[in-house]
């Protein structure tokens, strides 16, 4: 099954700045936002760390530039860049 393309951009962006994302969950998912005039969809990367903690990143965000969503896990991971 292929990834979504934030994800692939996210693990490029990740690999060229030789961090490592082994042992690291990444998923695509979408939620659905009601509020009384109407809805939204986030459209978010979902990482867990080996330790079972949660980071969303906006998927949208994250094809603009992956470099920042990847420094963005950097300061997540606690990993020194």
């Amino acid at each position: 099954m292929a990834q979504h393309p934030a994800i692939e951009a996210l693990r490029g962006a990740m690999t060229a700045m030789q961090m490592p994302f082994a042992g690291i969950d990444m998923e695509y998912n979408e939620q659905v936002v009601g509020f009384p005039g109407g809805s939204y969809v986030n459209r978010l990367i979902t990482v867990r760390n080996p330790q079972g903690q949660t980071e969303n990143l906006d998927a949208q965000l994250t094809m603009k530039d992956p470099q920042i969503a990847a420094l963005d896990m950097a300061r997540f991971m606690n990993w020194k860049v």
